[in-house]
Protein backbone atom coordinates (compact mmCIF):
# COMPACT_ATOMS: atom_id res chain seq x y z
CA UNK A 1 0.00 0.00 0.00
CA UNK A 2 1.59 3.16 -1.07
CA UNK A 3 0.21 7.03 0.73
CA UNK A 4 0.72 10.17 -0.72
CA UNK A 5 0.70 12.99 1.67
CA UNK A 6 -0.75 16.33 0.85
CA UNK A 7 0.63 18.86 3.07
CA UNK A 8 -1.93 21.82 3.27
CA UNK A 9 -2.74 24.91 5.50
CA UNK A 10 -5.33 26.68 6.93
CA UNK A 11 -6.06 30.21 5.40
CA UNK A 12 -8.40 33.21 7.71
CA UNK A 13 -11.24 31.82 6.20
CA UNK A 14 -11.16 28.39 7.20
CA UNK A 15 -9.74 26.94 3.87
CA UNK A 16 -7.32 24.50 3.42
CA UNK A 17 -4.61 25.04 0.53
CA UNK A 18 -1.56 23.13 -0.68
CA UNK A 19 1.70 24.33 0.06
CA UNK A 20 3.86 25.83 -2.34
CA UNK A 21 6.35 23.61 -4.02
CA UNK A 22 9.50 25.63 -2.23
CA UNK A 23 7.51 24.40 1.07
CA UNK A 24 6.70 21.10 0.23
CA UNK A 25 9.94 20.84 -0.90
CA UNK A 26 11.89 21.91 2.54
CA UNK A 27 9.47 19.33 3.91
CA UNK A 28 10.41 16.43 2.01
CA UNK A 29 14.27 17.35 2.71
CA UNK A 30 13.61 17.26 6.45
CA UNK A 31 11.85 14.24 6.07
CA UNK A 32 14.77 12.81 4.52
CA UNK A 33 17.24 13.81 7.43
CA UNK A 34 15.61 13.34 10.05
CA UNK A 35 12.03 11.32 9.98
CA UNK A 36 11.29 11.81 13.99
CA UNK A 37 12.09 15.72 13.78
CA UNK A 38 10.06 18.99 13.32
CA UNK A 39 9.63 21.10 10.12
CA UNK A 40 9.68 24.93 11.09
CA UNK A 41 7.94 26.47 7.53
CA UNK A 42 9.01 29.60 8.35
CA UNK A 43 11.88 28.91 7.90
CA UNK A 44 11.01 28.57 4.05
CA UNK A 45 8.02 30.77 3.75
CA UNK A 46 8.37 33.77 6.52
CA UNK A 47 4.09 33.88 6.41
CA UNK A 48 4.11 30.55 7.72
CA UNK A 49 5.94 30.83 10.88
CA UNK A 50 3.28 29.85 13.08
CA UNK A 51 3.18 26.58 11.22
CA UNK A 52 5.15 23.09 12.50
CA UNK A 53 4.91 19.64 11.27
CA UNK A 54 6.01 16.77 13.81
CA UNK A 55 7.00 14.33 11.21
CA UNK A 56 7.00 11.34 13.97
CA UNK A 57 2.99 11.59 14.36
CA UNK A 58 2.54 13.14 10.81
CA UNK A 59 0.48 16.37 11.53
CA UNK A 60 0.98 20.00 10.71
CA UNK A 61 -0.35 22.61 13.42
CA UNK A 62 -0.29 25.96 13.72
CA UNK A 63 0.97 27.17 17.31
CA UNK A 64 -0.75 29.98 17.89
CA UNK A 65 -4.20 28.59 17.69
CA UNK A 66 -3.62 24.62 17.88
CA UNK A 67 -5.48 23.69 14.84
CA UNK A 68 -4.11 20.73 13.00
CA UNK A 69 -4.77 18.22 10.18
CA UNK A 70 -3.29 15.13 8.54
CA UNK A 71 -4.81 13.95 5.84
CA UNK A 72 -3.09 10.50 3.60
CA UNK A 73 -4.21 9.58 0.15
CA UNK A 74 -3.72 6.29 -1.37
CA UNK A 75 -1.76 6.24 -4.59
CA UNK A 76 -4.91 4.39 -5.91
CA UNK A 77 -7.37 6.87 -4.89
CA UNK A 78 -8.36 10.10 -7.48
CA UNK A 79 -6.90 12.65 -5.13
CA UNK A 80 -3.52 10.41 -5.08
CA UNK A 81 -3.25 9.93 -8.72
CA UNK A 82 -3.38 13.40 -9.33
CA UNK A 83 -0.52 14.51 -6.89
CA UNK A 84 2.91 15.16 -9.04
CA UNK A 85 6.41 14.93 -6.69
Amino acid sequence: LLLVVVWEWQNEHGRWRPYSAAVCHHIENVLKGDARGTVVLGQVDAPLSPYVIDLQSMHQFRQDTGKRRCNFLSMHTYGGQQMMW
